[in-house]
């Protein structure tokens, strides 16, 4: 993709979907800086989606959903104790249910003589979410979002719901390489979630 990774507004980051013939959308136009509507993104032909700003790239690829931070690649898998795979990542699918969204906050000082609100955004947030279907009728639904707080590591927060009980590890690959483990234990429709600093 042939853009400067900066932000064209105030804002730190700014979000940016890809299209498959190499065109794409900002969420601030690069050259009139006019905003465009998140809902205008043609998911149908979305090959990459994430955030831009202060030079780096941060996004996940929409065939597949793993995550490419700022120069590394992050794949995700469940493996059981008896030693069935499930890729989290890598699935054959588009993860196209896109998210993005911002935390902000402000503060308004009542004794002070003008009573302006002062705040802002402290967290830009990107991510995905997919039911995933596998060969042994199990069912996954997959929540993955990285955080990009301020003054604090990026970290990625993941949710998984299965239709069936799960006694495994959460796997986390970097670059292609195993990179880092969780034991969990999933029990039927009831959610489990982790918070994951990159590392």
């Amino acid at each position: 993709m042939n853009i400067r990774p900066y932000s064209p507004v105030e804002q730190d980051f700014i979000w940016i979907g890809e299209y498959v013939d190499g065109t794409f959308i900002t969420e601030f136009n690069m050259q009139t800086k006019k905003e465009n509507s998140f809902y205008k993104i043609k998911r149908d032909r979305l090959i990459r989606f994430g955030l831009i700003g202060h030079g780096m790239r941060l996004f996940y690829e929409v065939p597949g959903g793993e995550f490419k931070l700022d120069g590394y690649q992050f794949e995700f898998l469940f493996k059981t104790k008896d030693g069935k795979e499930y890729n989290l990542s890598n699935h054959p699918k588009m993860y196209s249910d896109i998210i993005s969204y911002k935390d902000a906050e402000s503060l308004l000082h009542l004794h002070a003589q003008k009573g302006q609100p002062t705040g802002g955004i402290y967290q830009y947030n990107f991510g995905y979410k997919e039911r995933l279907e596998f060969k042994d009728g199990t069912e996954i639904h997959f929540k993955a979002i990285t955080h990009i707080p301020f003054n604090h590591p990026v970290y990625i927060s993941f949710k998984l719901v299965s239709n069936t009980d799960l006694d495994g590890e959460f796997i986390i690959k970097k670059n292609g390489n195993f990179y880092d483990k969780f034991d969990a234990k999933i029990s039927k429709e009831i959610g489990g979630e982790l918070n994951w600093v990159v590392k």
